[in-house]
């Protein structure tokens, strides 16, 4: 059905329904330019209902186990960078914390699309611009994993020759950041003796200080 009859269906306006869409709470697939939602998916928000709070049926109870993960990668799927950052604004209303937004919602909804795609079930395409999506989100966030105080030591990260994925060094560097460490991320395909040249560096600049 349409987004418009499916708005219907829940009796409530266009643009409410429009936003359970980008706050991944009714799943939604573009088709020709318009939002098309399942019997399905519809029944799934229905069911859901309950664990939302009775101001708007948008924002989730505290403590809420709504599926961010599953709602998360299927905004990335569908190229939809600010329904995938709705999500995660959902997620953090109901209590995720930093950590739990990482290892909870992110990560599993990308090694879901990596599987999906190794099984052929998702272009590559799909793949690059879900990453690209999820890079784009951890820009977002970084500056909250930020922690005041003394640091703990220097990292530096990097992922090994021949590995392209960035993402993870960019998530295990946050949440290293958030346990007050001063991290170099060096990001993927790091030439050996480039990382040797960095550790090298973060220790010459400890020693000076």
């Amino acid at each position: 059905m349409t987004l418009q009859e499916a708005a219907d269906a829940l009796d409530v306006h266009y643009m409410t329904a429009y936003r359970y869409v980008r706050l991944g709470l009714l799943d939604a697939r573009k088709v020709g330019g318009s939002w098309q939602v399942t019997a399905d998916a519809l029944e799934a928000f229905r069911a859901e209902r309950d664990d939302r709070s009775p101001d708007d049926g948008t924002t989730p109870r505290r403590g809420s186990q709504a599926p961010w993960a599953e709602r998360f990668e299927a905004r990335l799927v569908a190229g939809d960078g600010r329904g995938a950052w709705g999500v995660v604004e959902a997620a953090m209303a109901a209590g995720h914390d930093l950590d739990a937004v990482y290892l909870q919602v992110l990560t599993p909804a990308m090694v879901s699309i990596g599987d999906r795609w190794a099984a052929g079930e998702l272009d590559v395409s799909i793949e690059h611009r879900a990453s690209g999506i999820a890079m784009r989100i951890i820009g977002r966030l970084g500056h909250r994993f930020v922690r005041r105080g003394r640091s703990r030591g220097a990292v530096v990260v990097g992922a090994p020759p021949g590995e392209f994925h960035a993402l993870p060094t960019a998530i295990i560097s946050d949440l290293l950041r958030m346990r007050g460490w001063e991290v170099s991320d060096l990001g993927a395909d790091v030439p050996i003796e480039s990382l040797l040249f960095a550790l090298g560096d973060v220790a010459d600049v400890k020693a000076v200080g």
